[in-house]
């Protein structure tokens, strides 16, 4: 598995496959950084809001720098997960389990 640097300026995409996992790292130990996933999903004609997570700046041995994610509806995520950071900081390894 390779870390990947997020794109803060056109954003991410992947397969939204059974399974999927995406572990986010903010690489950078001052500013905490946040990934917003897009989700294009409508109920009742009203756009589902969009889900935002924030990475803490990285400190070693500590845990709050990093997320693993996963199980994302097809239904309110699409076939394809498209999400973006705030920073290039932060990194992205995607696995399928």
């Amino acid at each position: 598995m390779e870390d990947i640097p997020c794109d803060p300026v056109n954003g991410n995409e992947v397969p939204n496959t059974p399974g999927l996992h995406l572990v986010f790292l903010n690489t950078d130990a001052e500013n905490a950084h946040t990934v917003t996933f897009i989700t294009p999903a409508k109920v009742a004609g009203i756009d589902v809001e969009d889900v935002t997570i924030t990475l803490q700046p990285w400190e070693s041995g500590g845990v709050e720098h990093a997320r693993i994610c996963g199980g994302f509806s097809t239904a309110a995520f699409g076939h394809t997960l498209q999400f973006i950071a705030d920073s290039d900081k932060v990194t992205l390894t995607a696995y399928t389990k």
